[in-house]
């Protein structure tokens, strides 16, 4: 018997690679902390990303003891409390809890001026070596360059919003939309190419955390 792989069979074969393909990316880009670190062991197990760069041992220190901490749980969710305003007025006791298993995006205030600092993702010094691998470690590099142009705009035009905390404020910033057309514009291609949805995505399972408090993302931008 003799076997034939047609241009039927391989348009199939790149058609599920395709898929596939889609389906990594997406799961990249809202994937918690934990579920990102997994995912970046098995797809180095599998050949499909590389080590290219391993960070120094010193800056691995002085990130882990500058950068916020992350502690690791399956709960993906966040219980808003309960108040007045939209991000509520929630008491003493409520004003420090926080989302497990999420990105932070830090709020210091010096005194003069709130700074947003961005952790890492874990993923850096990696390559991709296959077009699954190539996608994911793409994915992921957006979605940190997402945060950081929010966190570098934050700085320089919404101090006010910075300095009151998570609980001085009824309204979002702005809406997506606004954020896509503006400073996410470079990064996303605006209101084109599939932008909204991806932003979507991004601002999922990350939260802006101040010492008394913290708000999911998504939530200042509706």
């Amino acid at each position: 018997m003799t076997l034939s792989t047609g241009v039927g069979v391989e348009h199939r074969a790149e058609k599920r690679l395709s898929a596939d393909v889609a389906a990594l990316a997406q799961t990249a880009a809202v994937a918690s902390v934990s579920c990102l670190a997994e995912l970046r062991e098995q797809l180095l197990a599998a050949g499909d990303i590389i080590v290219e760069d391993e960070p120094e041992l010193e800056d691995a220190e002085l990130d882990e003891a500058d950068g916020p901490e992350m502690e690791m749980d399956d709960e993906d969710e966040y219980a808003e409390p309960e108040g007045e305003g939209e991000y509520g007025n929630p008491s003493a006791d409520d004003a420090g809890v926080f989302r497990m298993d999420t990105f932070e995006i830090r709020v210091m205030d010096d005194g003069r001026k709130c700074r947003c600092d961005v952790p890492q993702s874990g993923w850096e010094g990696v390559a991709g070596a296959t077009p699954y691998g190539k996608k994911a470690v793409e994915t992921v590099s957006v979605r940190m360059q997402v945060y950081l142009e929010i966190a570098i705009w934050l700085e320089e035009k919404h101090q006010e919003f910075l300095k009151k905390g998570p609980f001085g404020h009824k309204h979002a910033i702005c809406t997506q939309k606004a954020l896509l057309g503006g400073p996410l514009e470079k990064v996303l291609g605006g209101n084109r190419n599939g932008g909204a949805p991806a932003l979507s995505r991004y601002l999922k399972n990350v939260d802006l955390v101040w010492p008394e408090g913290a708000l999911p993302l998504r939530e200042c931008f509706k």
